[in-house]
């Protein structure tokens, strides 16, 4: 019985986080629109940040090289490669449907990414860019779609992970990873800070829809 009730709330506790990640992702990004469209003042307050991250990174050859190399991580030919070696890897994993899932929610992200970012049109901002970025800017590809793929991952080889510190070294590792790709897209001077956050959180709310999807085919908890 005590096995049981242990089991009972476990179940609970998944469903309960994927639905509360979905909720603050979709909750923060709809934030960020009513800001965008309806807040022009306090949009420029936030995106003010990004502009002095920018320019220290601008003024220093050293920080211009590094984030010039961070958001190449978040590119799309590093994205087509490292979904390949993902699709690759499916002969020797166990999770194989997990690794499926991964790759139809990057594409997800990807097309939804597009049809958000035609919608509000946003143009980029008017700085000198170090990297070249074409289309749109709200939200932010990179921040979404290195949330989303980066983000499963992180879930994938969390739980592979036999031991405590593996498991915090992986949220650490990608963690500083999604980060990083995300607050590069300011400081090279493609997005605004609002794009980013933006991206994030629609991306959360991806990966949630994803790992609740998942979890619930896999028995993992029951849908009532």
């Amino acid at each position: 019985n005590n096995d049981f009730r242990e089991d009972t709330m476990d179940q609970n506790q998944r469903k309960n986080i994927w639905l509360l990640g979905m909720t603050s992702g979709m909750i923060l990004f709809l934030l960020m629109v009513y800001i965008l469209v309806k807040q022009p003042e306090l949009l420029h307050k936030i995106d003010v940040s990004g502009q002095l991250l920018y320019q220290l990174v601008y003024s220093h050859d050293g920080l211009t090289s590094f984030f010039t190399y961070i958001t190449t991580l978040g590119n799309r030919h590093a994205f087509i490669l490292y979904c390949i070696l993902l699709a690759g890897s499916i002969i020797f994993v166990q999770r194989k449907k997990l690794v499926w899932f991964i790759l139809m929610a990057f594409v997800l992200s990807v097309l939804c990414n597009h049809f958000v970012k035609d919608i509000f049109a946003r143009t980029r901002p008017e700085l000198e860019h170090l990297v070249y970025a074409s289309g749109f800017s709200f939200p932010s590809g990179h921040a979404m779609n290195s949330m989303v793929f980066f983000g499963l991952l992180l879930y994938f080889f969390y739980g592979i992970a036999q031991k405590k510190w593996q498991k915090a070294l992986i949220v650490i590792g990608f963690s500083i990873v999604i980060l990083g790709i995300a607050m590069s897209r300011a400081a090279v001077g493609v997005h605004f800070v609002s794009d980013i956050v933006a991206g994030l959180s629609l991306g959360l709310c991806i990966v949630c829809v994803t790992l609740f999807v998942y979890e619930s085919s896999e028995g993992l908890f029951q849908l009532k």
